[in-house]
């Protein structure tokens, strides 16, 4: 199943001014606290630009749908790259703010019961033990995750930059690595506040060595999805974080089906119903596989949960589950990899899909 480019994946009023009879708003929600889809049914050729690739022709067609989302935004028309990246920001600050389903109550178990598959040994993605994380690894030395798993381990408040000793990661696929790694937090990475919610369209860190190697194997390496959501569609999320509401049962690396509700230019999300993301999922990839069936490419890392009581460890049904997008962030990925010069992630193209492989 593929989403349509721009459009929310569950069916909503496109509007609650032109809400029928047959969309009506559920009981308890009013109808104007309903996500709009703006969706429309034009499509165009896909521009590639600096920081993304666009379909003006759909923003327009959408802005002339709903002159109102024009008004909201401060655009007429989408003139060219710059334009789209506004468009595309706004867009994301808008739909954010819209009320999420009604939060149900915990649950006893989450992720036990609801996991697509469980136990798995998924070569290349990472238990960080010493911040109870999931990560991915990218290059022989580098691996990236949450940039909130790590940015705790700082020496000072705000340094984005630093060693860390006898840093411990577990490949279930077969390995393991301790001893001194060097963490870049994106240098745009504000911080989560204690609901778990914050920056989640910078929550990114690479963790890397600055020579030789972590010693996995070459095939354990994971390319990077750049193309249009539309393109990718359903996703799996790998975590092995707990499997309660209340803890208990993580380091067992699990899956869930993951297909966006909402895409933006810096992060996408789900909202919770069967499977939730829980603590210690934070960096873990959603991902797919490449046309040749073979091939993963990650799309993003699993960055913050909406919960229903602060000492929830799992998305509340309803909740939003957010993953930063990558598609924006393998020019800087690529610069911490390299040292300053952007020389390890190479573009590439399969069958229409986009991805970067950064060794």
């Amino acid at each position: 199943m593929h989403m349509p480019r721009l459009s929310i994946h569950r069916t909503f009023c496109a509007l609650a001014a032109l809400a029928s009879p047959a969309c009506d708003a559920p009981d308890g929600v009013d109808a104007d606290e309903q996500v709009p889809s703006y969706d429309v049914g034009e499509r165009g050729a896909l521009v590639q630009c600096d920081n993304g690739t666009f379909d003006l022709e759909q923003m327009n067609a959408t802005l002339r749908a709903y002159p109102e989302l024009g008004e909201l935004l401060g655009l007429e028309r989408v003139a060219g790259c710059e334009d789209a990246a506004s468009y595309l920001a706004g867009l994301s600050a808008h739909i954010e703010g819209f009320p999420s389903q009604e939060l149900a109550p915990p649950e006893a178990e989450f992720r036990v019961a609801h996991a697509e598959a469980s136990n798995l040994t998924t070569n290349g993605v990472l238990r960080l033990t010493h911040v109870n994380c999931t990560g991915v690894l990218i290059h022989d030395r580098a691996l990236i995750t949450a940039a909130h798993c790590v940015a705790a381990l700082a020496p000072e408040t705000g340094t984005k930059n630093f060693w860390v000793e006898n840093f411990e990661i577990d490949n279930f696929g077969g390995g393991s690595y301790v001893g001194p790694v060097r963490v870049n937090v994106h240098p745009d990475y504000a911080g989560l506040d204690s609901n778990y919610v914050g920056d989640d369209g910078d929550d990114i860190a690479v963790v890397k060595l600055t020579s030789g190697s972590f010693g996995f194997p070459a095939e354990d390496r994971h390319r990077i999805y750049t193309g249009a959501m539309s393109t990718i569609g359903t996703m799996r999320l790998y975590g092995q974080g707990v499997t309660s509401h209340t803890g208990g049962g993580g380091g067992v690396l699990r899956r869930m089906v993951y297909l966006p509700n909402w895409a933006g230019p810096e992060h996408f999300l789900m909202d919770a119903e069967t499977s939730r993301v829980c603590k210690g999922d934070s960096g873990g990839p959603v991902m797919d596989v490449l046309p040749d069936e073979v091939t993963r490419v990650v799309a993003g890392l699993t960055t913050s949960i909406e919960i229903g009581d602060p000492a929830d460890m799992c998305a509340t049904t309803g909740g939003k589950q957010r993953a930063v997008r990558l598609q924006n962030k393998v020019r800087w990925i690529d610069d911490m990899i390299g040292g300053t010069d952007s020389d390890d992630c190479t573009p590439l193209v399969m069958d229409g899909w986009s991805y970067e492989r950064c060794w």
